[in-house]
């Protein structure tokens, strides 16, 4: 009788196993060896230069001849290692000239078995410094890069990092040829992407999702055109089949003129744009209205920023302190996305009154809205709402806020104004009943403990003798950052769960 059982049982046994514990369950049966050296080689990363980098690297390259070195760790190995990885992260940091020793070993050549042979010398002084030539690793890991043909998430930092031995441009861009990248995050500084090829852009035919993340140089602009016609040249690049796009910047950057380069990507749903708050480098606000108006037809979700950059130098003018207010106004006036279904602002830097109008601008079509970076009041909450009373189709589905203090009142407006409401997502400050639970006169008479428990109390109390039966939300996620967070999160999720029935779950 045969005792091997089907992996849909198998798959349902994984379920109640912890990620972590699946790597050491390699030996159980061939489903949990798969299953193991998929969770342990589907993300890798190279950063710092040590031992088990290289013994990454021999693994990827170089499985077979290596067996003879470390019979012990590959009794049970897999010969195709590098079919598994799925995700790469690269920081050059083991390019730092500080790495290497001054007097390297002598490496016969390139190839795997030499590769894997290196492992018999001393590649490491005591002091830490790799004995290794810099230019036989560079070779090596354009080969490995090259040689990983199902990577679909890739994710490059390069910053901060003046003193390498050797410029990282090219090997960065080797995986582009051979692999289906279908997510791409770039955090990189403007010196560094003037030495980047572009064109290697092109390479990507099936990339979906582009994260661009600009550091500023001390001394130089993220605002000059050849900078600016450079990333335009890279995302234009990738139009074909681009789906979501983010541009973010740790420094002042000409948008309007970035955006104005930018021809229409056919297939755009997702959009996130950082705007800088004491910049006048905003531009023409008319270049974001003609940027929204060119996707009206395919953009689905718009997330807004804003980040606040300080300049040092004469040149350092501060900026009147509501221009990006009434600079974004002004872009999405007159701006009409019919099909926009999610929008996202975080609004630590943006004021009460601009969100409210950009909400207004999208809420006939919008389904989910996500609103963070600032506490936000129930009078604030009352406003943004009220913004989605006017659709007489279905109102939102899915509704993230934070922070807030949660409180009677705002459930209360909630299930009032949003009956068809199916996800909740709060990130919770702290939790107040709706009116204080002792007079003012014996606050004195209280310590600070007592008078917190008396408040949680109240506010449990005032909970109990609610009941919101027409309300239909399904899911809530509560995110707490208050004392003793994981104890109330269980009993906050319980009393919600008997005064609303529809709840099935919380995440």
């Amino acid at each position: 009788m045969s005792t091997t059982l089907p992996n849909d049982l198998w798959d349902y046994v994984i379920q109640f196993i912890p990620a972590l514990c699946l790597k050491d369950m390699i030996s159980v049966n061939r489903y949990f060896f798969n299953l193991a050296m998929d969770y342990r080689y589907r993300q890798i990363s190279f950063t710092y230069l040590n031992e088990r980098m290289l013994w990454m690297l021999v693994r990827l390259k170089c499985a077979v001849s290596s067996l003879l070195l470390y019979s012990t760790l590959t009794a049970r190995r897999d010969p195709a290692v590098s079919y598994r990885v799925r995700t790469i992260y690269i920081y050059p940091d083991f390019l730092k000239e500080e790495v290497y020793a001054r007097q390297p070993v002598r490496v016969r050549g390139s190839n795997s078995r030499d590769r894997s042979d290196i492992l018999r010398y001393k590649l490491f002084l005591k002091t830490g410094k790799c004995c290794l030539p810099v230019e036989f690793l560079m070779e090596w890991m354009q080969d490995v890069l090259s040689s990983l043909p199902n990577v679909v998430n890739y994710h490059i930092t390069w910053a901060g990092l003046p003193d390498l031995l050797e410029n990282p441009a090219t090997l960065l861009l080797t995986i582009f040829k051979t692999a289906p990248i279908q997510l791409l995050t770039v955090t990189i500084s403007l010196q560094n992407i003037r030495t980047l090829d572009m064109c290697a852009f092109g390479w990507l035919h099936n990339l979906q999702e582009l994260q661009i993340l600009l550091q500023h140089d001390n001394g130089l602009s993220l605002t000059d055109s050849g900078t600016l016609c450079r990333l335009a040249s890279a995302i234009k690049s990738v139009r074909k089949t681009l789906k979501s796009l983010a541009v973010e910047s740790w420094g002042p950057i000409h948008l309007s003129e970035l955006l104005a380069r930018i021809d229409r990507l056919p297939h755009l749903e997702k959009l996130l744009v950082t705007l800088p708050v004491n910049d006048v480098q905003l531009g023409d606000p008319s270049c974001l209205s003609a940027f929204l108006d060119l996707h009206c037809d395919s953009l689905r979700v718009l997330a807004l920023r804003a980040e606040e950059h300080v300049e040092a130098g004469p040149s350092n003018v501060p900026s009147e302190p509501f221009f990006l207010d009434h600079w974004l106004q002004e872009a999405l006036q007159g701006v009409v996305l019919s099909k926009v279904q999610s929008l996202e602002i975080n609004a630590c830097r943006i004021l009460p009154e601009t969100c409210i109008a950009c909400i207004q601008t999208f809420a006939p079509s919008l389904t989910s809205l996500s609103l963070t970076g600032q506490h936000q009041s129930v009078q604030f909450i009352d406003q943004v709402i009220s913004t989605f009373s006017e659709r007489d189709e279905q109102g939102l589905e899915y509704l993230r806020l934070g922070s807030v203090t949660l409180n009677p009142r705002l459930v209360d407006l909630l299930a009032e104004k949003l009956p068809g409401l199916q996800r909740l997502t709060l990130q919770v400050k702290d939790l107040k009943p709706s009116s204080p639970p002792s007079p003012p006169d014996t606050f004195q008479s209280l310590s600070r403990y007592e008078l917190r428990q008396e408040r949680l109390e109240t506010f449990f109390s005032e909970m109990e003798t609610r009941r919101y039966p027409d309300w239909h939300l399904r899911h809530v996620e509560l995110v707490l950052s208050m004392e003793e967070a994981e104890f109330w999160q269980t009993h906050v999720e319980a009393l919600l769960a008997e005064c609303v029935p529809s709840i099935r779950s919380f995440g």
